[in-house]
C-alpha cells in the first residue's frame, strides 16, 4: 500500500511579533507571531531545508520523484524542483514537476505521488511545499501569513501513515487571489469569506468526504485544517459544525508561525505525527476552491522515523525574534538601502556555474584516491599529492563543520548586517570560505559548530544565483 514513509520540516530562525507589527503601526496588538523567512531565503531553499530534514536515514539513491508545490516560485519559468533536486544531491534520472497556483497546491501533489507510487510508475517520492508570501502592509494578512516548509516521502515499503482514502471536492470561490503581475495576495472581506467561503465549503467537503469513508467524527484521533487567519471562534463554529470536538483539532500553530500557505496542512501533519502513535487516525484537510481530504491511520513504523529528525518542533523551538518591523520590510525587497547602488556588482557565468555545479549546486567537494586529501571545490590535482585525475566527488553539505576563523564586517553592505565570513572547517577534511547566516554576532567564536545552508547569492543577470552558508545548527534552547 502506497503511504507516507518519512517527514521533514522547516521554519524560518526568524520570528516577528504581531505586536510589534502592531506597534510600526499604531496598532491594536495581538498575541502570537509569524515566522519570517530571512533576506536570503526563498522558496527553494525552504524546500531544500524540508527535503534535507525528511531523507535523514535514507538513501538518496533510491529517491525516483521530487513533487514541488508553491505559489510563490522563486522562477516563473524555470523548474524550481530541478533546483532542489540538485541542491539535495538526488539522482538526476528521476521524474519531477512544479505545482502551483493554489493553497491547495500541496496536497494536490501528496495525491499526486501516492497516486504514482500506486500505480507503480515510481517507488520512491518527495513532496515538498514551500511559500512566502507577501500582504499589504498595514492588513491583517500581514500578521496573518508566515513562511515555511514541509517535505513528505511517499513509497510502499515500511510504510509509517497509511492512506485509507482521498476525497477530493472542488467549486470555485474567489477569496483570496493574486494575479501574475501583483506583488501583494489580495482579500475579499472577511465576513464574505468566513461565511460563504471557508465555514460553508470546508463543511460540506468535511461532511462529505465522511461519507465516503464511512467514518464517524469520535473515531478521528486528530483533525487537521488550515487557519487561514486566527478566528478562533471561527475555527470552532466550524469545528462544533462537522461534528468534531475541540480536544480532537491539531493545533494550527498560528501564534508560533502563521498561515504558510500551500505548505500549512502538510507541516500541521508533520507537527501531529511527532506525537503520533500506532493506531491513530487523523483527518488531513486543505482548503481553496474547496478542499482535499485524506483519511490516515498511522501504523508502528513511526517510531522509526521520529529520531533523528527536526520536525516541527525544534524549528519552532530554535527560532530568534525579529526585533523591529523594518528588518522585515528589508528582507522583503519592501525598502531599499541606501547604498545598495554602491554596493559592488557580483561576478555571474552561467556556463562556469554549469561547469562547477557539483561544487555549487551541490556542495562536492574532491577527495584524492591517493593520499585522502579532501578539497573544495572540486580540484582535478591534489594539492598534497599532486596526483592528477585521481580523486573521488564527496558531498559535504551534510558534514559536520567548526569555524576555523571569522571576520564581521560592518562597512560592507547586507540587509542582516554584519556581514559575517568564516572560513569553515569540516570534519575529514577540506575547507571553505563563505558567509554566516541565521547567526547572532555576539555568539560567533573559533571553533563554533557550524552546519551547511542552501541560500540565495546574488540575483545578477537578472538570475538567482544560489550557494551555500554557514550557520549555527538549528537546536532547541534550553
Amino acid at each position: 500500500m502506497a503511504g507516507i514513509t518519512s517527514y521533514g520540516a522547516y521554519v524560518p530562525y526568524y520570528r516577528l511579533s504581531r505586536a510589534e507589527i502592531a506597534r510600526a503601526w499604531d496598532g491594536y496588538p495581538r498575541d502570537g507571531g509569524r515566522a519570517v523567512a530571512n533576506w536570503d531565503e526563498d522558496t527553494i531553499t525552504m524546500a531544500v531545508e524540508a527535503v534535507i530534514d525528511c531523507l535523514r536515514g535514507f538513501k538518496r539513491n533510491t529517491v525516483d520523484g521530487l513533487l514541488f508545490a508553491t505559489t510563490t516560485p522563486a522562477f516563473m519559468e524555470k523548474s524550481s524542483a530541478a533546483v532542489i533536486a540538485k541542491a539535495t544531491d538526488l539522482n538526476n534520472d528521476l521524474f519531477s514537476i512544479d505545482c502551483g497556483s493554489s493553497l491547495r497546491a500541496g496536497t494536490s501533489a501528496l495525491k499526486l505521488a501516492l497516486d504514482m507510487v500506486k500505480a507503480g510508475s515510481q517507488k520512491n517520492v518527495v513532496v515538498t511545499a514551500a511559500d512566502c508570501r507577501l500582504a499589504p502592509p498595514n492588513s491583517g494578512a500581514e500578521s496573518d501569513f508566515g513562511d515555511g516548509s514541509a517535505a513528505l516521502m511517499v513509497g510502499d515499503k515500511n510504510v509509517a501513515v497509511e492512506v485509507d482514502g482521498i476525497y477530493s471536492f472542488t467549486e470555485e470561490f474567489t477569496d483570496r487571489w493574486r494575479r501574475a503581475d501583483d506583488q501583494f495576495v489580495k482579500s475579499w472581506e472577511e465576513r464574505f469569506v468566513n461565511t460563504q467561503g471557508y465555514n460553508r465549503l470546508l463543511t460540506e467537503t468535511v461532511g462529505n468526504a465522511l461519507k465516503a469513508f464511512k467514518l464517524k467524527p469520535e473515531s478521528v484521533s486528530k483533525l487537521i485544517f488550515p487557519a487561514h487567519a486566527k478566528t478562533p471562534h471561527t475555527r470552532a463554529t466550524w469545528t462544533k459544525a462537522c461534528g468534531f470536538k475541540p480536544a480532537q483539532v491539531q493545533d494550527p500553530l498560528f501564534d508560533e508561525m502563521g498561515n504558510t500557505g500551500c505548505a500549512f496542512p502538510l507541516q500541521l501533519l508533520v507537527s501531529a505525527l511527532e506525537d503520533a502513535k500506532a493506531g491513530d487516525r487523523i483527518l488531513l484537510v486543505s482548503y481553496a476552491d474547496g478542499g482535499d481530504v485524506f483519511n490516515l491511520r498511522v501504523t508502528a513504523e513511526i517510531e522509526k522515523i521520529k529520531k533523528g529528525r527536526r520536525g516541527m518542533r525544534d524549528h519552532l523551538a530554535s527560532q530568534k525574534e525579529l526585533t523591529n518591523y523594518g528588518r522585515y520590510l528589508l528582507f522583503r525587497g519592501l525598502v531599499s538601502r541606501e547604498y545598495e547602488s554602491a554596493a559592488p556588482v557580483p561576478y555571474a557565468s552561467l556556463p562556469r556555474e554549469w561547469r562547477e555545479r557539483s561544487s555549487i549546486m551541490s556542495l562536492h567537494g574532491s577527495k584524492c584516491n591517493k593520499c585522502g586529501e579532501v578539497q573544495f571545490p572540486v580540484e582535478r590535482v591534489c594539492p598534497k599529492c599532486l596526483s592528477k585525475d585521481e580523486f573521488t566527488e564527496v558531498s559535504l553539505a551534510q558534514t559536520p563543520a567548526s569555524i576555523y576563523t571569522y571576520n564581521l564586517d560592518y562597512a560592507t553592505p547586507t540587509s542582516d548586517p554584519p556581514n559575517s565570513m568564516c572560513q569553515v572547517d569540516f570534519k575529514g577534511g577540506g575547507r571553505i570560505q563563505c558567509i554566516m547566516a541565521d547567526r547572532d554576532p555576539n555568539e560567533v567564536e573559533i571553533g563554533m559548530p557550524v552546519e551547511m545552508t542552501f541560500r540565495r547569492f546574488h540575483e545578477e543577470k537578472d538570475i538567482v544565483h544560489y550557494f551555500w552558508k554557514a550557520r549555527p545548527p538549528r537546536e532547541p534552547k534550553k
